[in-house]
């Protein structure tokens, strides 16, 4: 049975209905989830950055951290709040230089921004280097001991290869892009963090190139991707761990031939 909030979502997002009402969902722009890697120890089914179904050694490195700071101070752009992610970011080499950078950034220009901290805590190495997190950081550890986890959504079923989306206007987003804000990945800047892992197996090559981004830039980007994301399916679609459609198989089936190349923020 389809709930109320289904049909209103269903309502809500239809491209007429939009031309009248307006886009459903707003990014964030006090809020920024940094992916520093795809890499991740934990490997679980319905990942969203998509690290068990196209895994990668991708990161970011510490100077594009240092671009995004220096873009940050030039636009007085002052964040509410940066989310440190991936993948799992403290198992980096790197990731202390990343982390002091932000914390820096923070206390030289901005130092009512939280600085955030997401861990799956899966490990003794991990639990270790935690250990060694300044206490300035709010960790969020989700202690992951499987690799299925009950809450997580079939991130992999587009909505482009499902029933119900064929009048949808994609540009209206998810409530996530309102909660959750944009995403930093090594290729650019998204709408969310989920899209740039989109990006990543897609190939479309849609990350921006400066923080400094418009709504409308923001729209390009949503009315493509979120044809492939789970998260703007009415309900929190569940099937069986690691459910695919048609357009991810065939994506991650690419994928593991050749790898796309995207360029670089």
């Amino acid at each position: 049975m389809i709930s109320y909030r289904d049909l209103r979502q269903r309502f809500r997002i239809n491209r007429n209905i939009t031309k009248y009402l307006g886009y459903a969902f707003k990014v964030n722009a006090k809020r920024l989830d940094i992916i520093t890697t795809a890499h991740c120890n934990s490997m679980c089914y319905d990942c969203s950055q998509n690290c068990r179904q196209a895994p990668s050694r991708e990161k970011m490195n510490l100077e594009q951290i240092k671009k995004f700071i220096l873009e940050s101070n030039k636009l007085n752009k002052r964040w509410k709040m940066i989310i440190i992610s991936g993948g799992e970011s403290i198992l980096e080499p790197d990731f202390f230089d990343l982390l002091n950078a932000l914390l820096r950034y923070r206390k030289q220009y901005s130092p009512k921004t939280k600085i955030r901290l997401l861990t799956n805590g899966r490990g003794k190495t991990v639990q270790e280097l935690l250990s060694k997190v300044p206490s300035e950081v709010e960790v969020v550890n989700t202690n992951k001991t499987s690799s299925i986890n009950p809450t997580f959504i079939s991130i992999n079923a587009a909505p482009k290869d499902m029933p119900g989306y064929e009048k949808a206007d994609f540009r209206n987003g998810c409530r996530l892009i309102r909660q959750c804000g944009g995403g930093l990945t090594k290729n650019g800047f998204y709408c969310c963090s989920t899209a740039g892992a989109i990006d990543r197996v897609m190939g479309f090559n849609l990350g921006l190139k400066s923080i400094n981004a418009n709504d409308e830039d923001f729209r390009k980007q949503l009315n493509t991707l979120c044809q492939y994301c789970g998260n703007f399916l009415y309900s929190n679609y569940k099937n069986k761990p690691g459910f695919q459609t048609k357009s991810w198989k065939k994506a991650f089936a690419s994928y593991k031939v050749k790898k796309p190349k995207l360029s670089e923020y």
